[in-house]
């Protein structure tokens, strides 16, 4: 909760209806496929442009992605749901009407878990129901554009109780979905691609005298962001708290129920939100069964199944890989921002064989530092080739600056299309670390030839005094020996001549 409601004694509701576009290969209604980003109006048909006599067929793919998402969620799928048309006017809404389950809906009663810094949440999600997209305007100095290459594209919508209270939960929460739909294969979730778009509801309220002063909703529409919907709840719980202290005694809630758009903060003017309209109510949709489409009918065996074959989430990745590799919390939660890091550690490990925890840590540490430093790292370097990586560091055949340093020129093979042999590599760069007992004891009798002053604090009881001599015999070796057998060599090397030596 904003620090302005929290010291003025109001409290916030927020609840949220979260549009997620499901990851099928067609249209809702319609064979088109679903592609948006390309030339406007290309992949367009008499059904999704509502053109007089075309009949749609709902697509079995959306229903599969929709009861994943159901599932995955915890909702009570209902075995009969309904479509229904709600109608308004859009430019870009074609057949005037929208496909959508408002009366009978996919799924009720399901539940995610958040947790902030303040609290931990258990949010009662109120429903889930299939539903087709609009299409897209474009607004230009002279006119505006209708693409309707979205138009009928497959959506779900989530509907939230209002029990958020702050902006930090309202991101809280669109990232946990994000992440367990994407890991259930709904979506792909990309905000920006619209893949995900968020309405908030946003109500302060404050008791006095027995009675809930405030209270009136204010919807936001169309957050693609999660920064957006941040700075648009905090914009507007300041808002609305500002409009009820400013008003007089008795007065109205300036402006009552709106829907209201948000505008980013630019370099002359901070974020904000701006009135689109009054508040419109079921009946200015006129609700009605769509005629064209059958009840959806589900068996509790079909329900079942799609459960079954969902993949694990990201927070039972985190759980199993805290406890069987010790990896840390932050660790676990960069390999789970997305389902491909997931798999690509996976595939990694599956590359090792059966490995032990020192070499799943190496594994995450280097994805979580170095890969994802390399701009498509995940998608350029082969799973295969960091398991030979970590399998060389493991073995001393290499050194953490020299695995870098390979890392890099594994990369710039990879692009120009050369030789990947990480041995030959290796050879090539000269990083190959030896552990010859002659090239040992060589390069040993220059470092204590060169550290007498070493040499005599580790007689006189100083044994940190080992690493200045561990350093010497590194540069001897111009890096090319093994640490840990050095240090090996070394010490006995001290232990067999006294001081007197």
């Amino acid at each position: 909760m904003s620090a302005h409601s929290t010291e003025s004694g109001w409290t916030t509701r927020i609840g949220l209806e979260v549009h997620v576009r499901l990851a099928t290969r067609s249209k809702l209604l319609c064979s088109c496929p679903n592609r948006f980003e390309t030339e406007p109006n290309l992949h367009i048909c008499p059904v999704c442009t509502g053109q007089p006599g075309s009949l749609p067929a709902l697509g079995k793919g959306a229903v599969l992605l929709a009861l994943r998402a159901a599932t995955r969620l915890d909702f009570e799928v209902n075995p009969k749901s309904r479509f229904d048309r709600k109608h308004y006017f859009y430019p870009d809404l074609p057949k005037g009407y929208q496909v959508t389950q408002e009366a009978h809906p996919l799924g009720r009663n399901g539940s995610l878990s958040i947790e902030t810094p303040g609290r931990r949440v258990e949010v009662p999600l109120r429903r889930i129901h299939i539903e087709e997209d609009a299409g897209r305007s474009v607004h230009t100095e002279t006119c505006t554009q209708v693409d309707c290459n979205r138009a009928g594209t497959p959506l779900v919508e989530i509907v939230t109780d209002p029990v958020l209270e702050s902006a930090e939960e309202v991101a809280a929460f669109l990232r946990r979905l994000r992440e367990e739909l994407r890991f259930a294969g709904v979506t792909d979730g990309d905000m920006d691609k619209g893949s995900l778009r968020a309405d908030v509801n946003v109500s302060v309220h404050r008791v006095e005298g027995g009675q809930d002063r405030g209270g009136v909703r204010v919807e936001i529409k169309n957050l693609n962001s999660i920064r957006y919907a941040t700075d648009a709840v905090a914009f507007e719980i300041t808002r609305q708290v500002e409009a009820y202290e400013s008003r007089p005694a008795g007065a109205a809630f300036p402006g009552g129920a709106e829907t209201r758009r948000f505008v980013p903060q630019t370099a002359t003017k901070p974020a904000h939100t701006v009135l689109l309209r009054r508040k419109e109510g079921a009946l200015d949709y006129r609700f009605l069964e769509d005629p064209d489409l059958a009840p959806l009918l589900l068996s509790q065996t079909e329900i079942e199944a799609v459960r079954a074959e969902l993949p694990d989430g990201p927070l039972a990745l985190r759980d199993r890989w805290r406890l069987t590799f010790d990896l840390s919390l932050y660790d676990t939660e960069v390999l789970t921002q997305t389902p491909e890091r997931a798999a690509y550690f996976l595939a990694v490990l599956a590359r090792l064989g059966s490995p032990d925890a020192s070499l799943a840590k190496a594994t995450a540490n280097w994805i979580t530092n170095d890969l994802l430093a390399i701009e498509g790292g995940l998608g350029i370097v082969p799973p295969a080739k960091v398991a030979e990586l970590v399998t060389m560091l493991a073995k001393d055949q290499i050194s953490h600056k020299g695995a870098r340093t390979l890392l890099a020129a594994l990369v710039r093979a990879i692009s120009l299309g050369q030789g990947q042999d990480l041995g030959q590599l290796s050879d090539e760069l000269g990083l190959l670390q030896s552990k010859a007992p002659a090239d040992l004891d060589a390069w040993v009798a220059e470092a204590i030839a060169a550290r007498p002053d070493a040499v005599e604090a580790w007689h006189a009881g100083r044994e940190q005094a080992v690493d200045a001599l561990v350093g010497a015999a590194m540069a001897a070796s111009q890096g090319k020996a093994s640490p840990g057998h050095l240090r090996d060599v070394l010490t006995a090397a001290l232990r067999d001549h006294g001081p007197e030596d």
